[in-house]
């Protein structure tokens, strides 16, 4: 337990401290944003209609229990373990300058476990690949859209780290409750389907 802590701290530092720069500024800083339900959800909307209009309404519902599932999840992890956020586990070491934590945008402190962020950006990408991969669009084109999907909830966890809201592990957690969630939805979703086919056949 010791070493995964002591590899949860570095990783952090790592990351916070060491891809510190204007750039990292733009690419990790600004894309943390992505997580955010305010920008999401609407997101989520268009690209629901882009990707099937006849279906909007079916996925949609999937999408949103998903998003509920999976919120409600996390938010009673926060409650359950209110672990504290980097500013608030290292606030003596920083008074002492023995570390430095880079922060943008809000200084939160409190209920730092499991990250909110990636957990919406990873329901999101599970979702959306596994509607992406119901579509008539070729097969190659899919899988480049579905590891699109990934690499930016993955670049939206890991900026929850380099903007000093959360460790990685936070990160980590939130992901897997985003990915669990969205693929029970999914199974829900395919056990209907069935059942429908089942009864009408």
């Amino acid at each position: 337990m010791n070493d995964l802590h002591a590899f949860n701290i570095d990783l952090f530092f790592a990351i916070n401290n060491g891809l510190k720069s204007p750039l990292g500024d733009i690419m990790l800083g600004y894309s943390t944003y992505i997580g955010d339900g305010i920008v999401m959800y609407p997101l989520a909307i268009v690209g629901l209609l882009l990707l099937d209009r006849k279906r909007f309404w079916s996925n949609f519902g999937v999408v949103v229990l998903a998003a509920i599932l999976g919120g409600a999840a996390m938010q009673a992890m926060k409650f359950y373990f209110n672990a504290p956020r980097p500013l608030a586990f290292f606030d003596e070491a920083i008074q002492r300058g023995e570390v430095v934590v880079n922060v943008m945008f809000e200084p939160l402190r409190a209920r730092s476990f499991p990250s909110g962020h990636a957990q919406t950006a990873f329901t999101f990408a599970h979702i959306f690949s596994f509607l992406l991969a119901r579509t008539s669009l070729p097969q190659p084109r899919v899988r480049v859209l579905q590891i699109c999907f990934y690499a930016l909830a993955t670049l939206t966890s890991v900026s929850r780290v380099y903007v000093g809201a959360h460790f990685p592990f936070d990160v980590l957690a939130g992901a897997a409750v985003g990915f669990f969630f969205s693929q029970l939805v999914i199974w829900a979703a395919q056990f209907r389907e069935k059942s429908i086919l089942k009864a009408s056949s």
